[in-house]
């Protein structure tokens, strides 16, 4: 993994800003929230997202009948 990467970290999308020295922890910033949230993690805790298995399903609309 390097900085840049897009990873999976306690089911919340993240980016990597910053590898530390001994490369066992990174530091991350969220993706998902509305605000930027930093957070230390563990290298072998992440997955990292590939953009090439990320699929965009169409929405489905649902009509109800009553």
């Amino acid at each position: 993994m390097k900085i840049g990467d897009k990873v999976i970290y306690k089911s919340r999308q993240y980016k990597i800003i910053y590898i530390y020295g001994n490369d066992l922890t990174a530091e991350l910033l969220s993706l998902d929230g509305k605000h930027g949230k930093f957070e230390l993690a563990p290298i072998s805790h992440l997955q990292k997202v590939d953009l090439q298995s990320v699929k965009i399903l169409p929405k489905r609309l649902v009509h109800y009948e009553y």
